[in-house]
């Protein structure tokens, strides 16, 4: 498998179809319930994001050739302070969040944002171990210091 490749089709993926830059509005929802972000294809792979919760969610994103998976990535967790719970408290999280999102590093794309990134009273880290080909992470978000989102993942080649 050509590594370069793929992590040249997971950087283009996430620029072009990702949570960090779809709306609600672009995701589909399915039966279960679950949420479905793409499909994004170019030459001979793909790439989709399910997910389901809000507050606390889980999801996959795969990449596959010719419909095969090839590579993914698991997530869970969400925000872990009372305080921020609700559409209208949780918001502000989430849109920093997104703009942390965008900032991932092109060179290591399975990595889900960048080290460290602030923003007014927020402040976003993400820690990762491994490879494009088996890596496990998290992220944390905290507002004025405090903690009140934390997110793990982990994933690699199949």
């Amino acid at each position: 498998m050509d590594i370069e490749k793929l992590s040249k089709f997971i950087t283009s993926a996430r620029e072009n179809c990702s949570y960090e830059i779809i709306d609600e509005l672009n995701e589909k929802t399915l039966e279960d319930g679950r949420k479905l972000i793409g499909p994004f294809e170019k030459e001979e792979y793909g790439y989709v994001d399910i997910y389901r919760g809000s507050e606390i969610f889980e999801g996959k994103e795969v990449v596959t050739i010719d419909e095969e998976m090839i590579w993914e990535r698991n997530y869970h967790g969400g925000i872990n302070n009372e305080r921020f719970l609700g559409k209208e408290r949780s918001s502000g999280l989430y849109d920093f969040l997104k703009e942390a999102l965008k900032l991932f590093p092109k060179n290591h794309p399975y990595k889900r944002g960048p080290d460290k990134f602030e923003q007014k009273d927020f402040g976003y880290t993400d820690t990762v171990t491994g490879t494009v080909e088996d890596y496990q992470g998290e992220e944390k978000i905290t507002y004025k210091g405090e903690e009140i989102y934390s997110l793990s993942y982990s994933g690699g080649i199949i």
